[in-house]
Protein backbone atom coordinates (compact mmCIF):
# COMPACT_ATOMS: atom_id res chain seq x y z
CA UNK A 1 0.00 0.00 0.00
CA UNK A 2 2.69 2.46 0.81
CA UNK A 3 4.85 1.51 -2.28
CA UNK A 4 1.52 2.96 -4.36
CA UNK A 5 1.10 5.68 -2.39
CA UNK A 6 4.52 6.49 -2.91
CA UNK A 7 4.02 5.91 -7.00
CA UNK A 8 0.59 7.96 -6.79
CA UNK A 9 3.12 11.32 -5.46
CA UNK A 10 5.11 10.87 -7.62
CA UNK A 11 3.47 10.27 -11.09
CA UNK A 12 0.53 12.95 -10.19
CA UNK A 13 2.88 15.37 -10.26
CA UNK A 14 4.63 14.24 -13.65
CA UNK A 15 1.31 13.76 -15.32
CA UNK A 16 0.42 17.12 -14.37
CA UNK A 17 3.50 19.09 -16.14
CA UNK A 18 2.95 16.55 -19.54
CA UNK A 19 -0.52 17.86 -19.52
CA UNK A 20 0.42 21.48 -19.14
CA UNK A 21 3.39 20.79 -21.59
CA UNK A 22 1.15 19.04 -24.06
CA UNK A 23 -1.05 22.38 -24.16
CA UNK A 24 1.15 24.36 -24.22
CA UNK A 25 2.50 23.10 -27.51
CA UNK A 26 -0.73 21.56 -29.23
CA UNK A 27 -2.67 25.22 -29.50
CA UNK A 28 -1.61 27.52 -31.75
CA UNK A 29 -0.88 31.52 -30.49
CA UNK A 30 -4.00 32.64 -32.97
CA UNK A 31 -6.06 30.15 -30.68
CA UNK A 32 -7.73 32.08 -28.46
CA UNK A 33 -7.96 29.23 -25.77
CA UNK A 34 -4.11 29.16 -26.31
CA UNK A 35 -2.65 29.11 -23.60
CA UNK A 36 0.04 31.49 -23.92
CA UNK A 37 -2.95 33.70 -25.27
CA UNK A 38 -4.51 33.19 -22.12
CA UNK A 39 -1.61 34.20 -20.14
CA UNK A 40 -0.50 37.31 -22.06
CA UNK A 41 -4.45 38.45 -21.69
CA UNK A 42 -3.74 38.21 -17.92
CA UNK A 43 -0.18 40.17 -17.99
CA UNK A 44 2.42 36.99 -17.74
CA UNK A 45 3.40 36.64 -21.16
CA UNK A 46 5.29 38.74 -24.05
CA UNK A 47 2.69 39.65 -26.68
CA UNK A 48 3.46 37.12 -29.91
CA UNK A 49 1.70 38.35 -33.56
CA UNK A 50 -0.32 35.07 -33.37
CA UNK A 51 -2.17 36.84 -30.56
CA UNK A 52 -4.13 39.38 -32.72
CA UNK A 53 -6.04 36.71 -34.21
CA UNK A 54 -7.11 34.88 -30.96
CA UNK A 55 -8.13 38.54 -29.92
CA UNK A 56 -10.54 38.40 -32.66
CA UNK A 57 -12.02 35.45 -31.85
CA UNK A 58 -11.99 36.24 -28.16
CA UNK A 59 -15.53 37.08 -26.93
CA UNK A 60 -14.32 38.20 -23.63
CA UNK A 61 -11.94 40.43 -25.27
CA UNK A 62 -13.90 44.10 -24.41
CA UNK A 63 -12.53 43.01 -20.63
CA UNK A 64 -9.13 43.67 -21.59
CA UNK A 65 -9.96 47.17 -22.97
CA UNK A 66 -12.78 48.95 -21.59
CA UNK A 67 -12.29 50.22 -18.52
CA UNK A 68 -8.33 50.50 -19.08
CA UNK A 69 -6.07 53.83 -19.07
CA UNK A 70 -4.01 55.19 -22.33
CA UNK A 71 -1.03 53.89 -20.80
CA UNK A 72 -2.39 50.26 -19.74
CA UNK A 73 -3.49 50.01 -23.15
CA UNK A 74 -0.13 50.86 -24.40
CA UNK A 75 1.43 48.27 -22.83
CA UNK A 76 -0.49 45.56 -23.83
CA UNK A 77 -1.19 46.48 -27.48
CA UNK A 78 1.65 48.47 -28.77
CA UNK A 79 2.15 50.49 -31.02
CA UNK A 80 -1.17 52.29 -30.25
CA UNK A 81 -1.68 54.74 -33.19
CA UNK A 82 -4.04 58.29 -32.55
CA UNK A 83 -6.44 60.22 -34.46
CA UNK A 84 -8.95 58.86 -36.73
CA UNK A 85 -8.82 56.88 -40.09
CA UNK A 86 -11.05 56.51 -43.18
CA UNK A 87 -13.43 59.72 -42.09
CA UNK A 88 -15.57 59.36 -44.77
CA UNK A 89 -15.81 55.29 -44.45
CA UNK A 90 -16.49 54.96 -40.77
CA UNK A 91 -18.47 58.85 -40.17
CA UNK A 92 -21.39 56.92 -38.48
CA UNK A 93 -18.86 55.58 -36.34
CA UNK A 94 -17.04 58.60 -35.24
CA UNK A 95 -20.54 60.50 -35.34
CA UNK A 96 -21.48 58.53 -31.92
CA UNK A 97 -18.79 59.95 -29.78
CA UNK A 98 -18.13 63.67 -28.33
CA UNK A 99 -16.14 65.77 -29.82
CA UNK A 100 -13.23 65.31 -27.12
CA UNK A 101 -13.44 61.83 -27.26
CA UNK A 102 -10.08 60.51 -28.18
CA UNK A 103 -9.65 57.79 -31.11
CA UNK A 104 -6.92 54.95 -30.45
CA UNK A 105 -6.37 51.83 -33.16
CA UNK A 106 -4.46 48.99 -31.31
CA UNK A 107 -1.50 47.82 -32.70
CA UNK A 108 -2.06 50.28 -35.53
CA UNK A 109 -4.38 47.90 -36.69
CA UNK A 110 -8.28 48.54 -37.78
CA UNK A 111 -9.29 48.06 -33.72
CA UNK A 112 -10.62 51.60 -32.20
CA UNK A 113 -10.49 52.29 -29.15
CA UNK A 114 -12.87 55.36 -27.71
CA UNK A 115 -11.30 57.22 -24.57
CA UNK A 116 -13.34 59.28 -22.46
CA UNK A 117 -11.89 60.92 -19.75
CA UNK A 118 -8.79 58.75 -20.00
CA UNK A 119 -10.60 55.53 -20.27
CA UNK A 120 -11.61 53.40 -22.46
CA UNK A 121 -15.29 52.72 -23.43
CA UNK A 122 -15.46 51.14 -26.83
CA UNK A 123 -13.97 48.94 -28.49
CA UNK A 124 -14.34 47.33 -32.08
CA UNK A 125 -12.72 46.23 -35.44
CA UNK A 126 -13.82 48.56 -38.21
CA UNK A 127 -13.14 46.48 -41.36
CA UNK A 128 -12.37 49.05 -44.49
Amino acid sequence: MRRRLKILVVATPVALAAVAAAAWVAVPDDDHRSVRYQLWKRGYQPFRSGFEGAFMADVDRDSIVIGKTREDLAKTFAPLTEGKKNEEDWKEVYAQFRPDDQFVWLWGSNWLVVLRDGRAIYLNYLKG
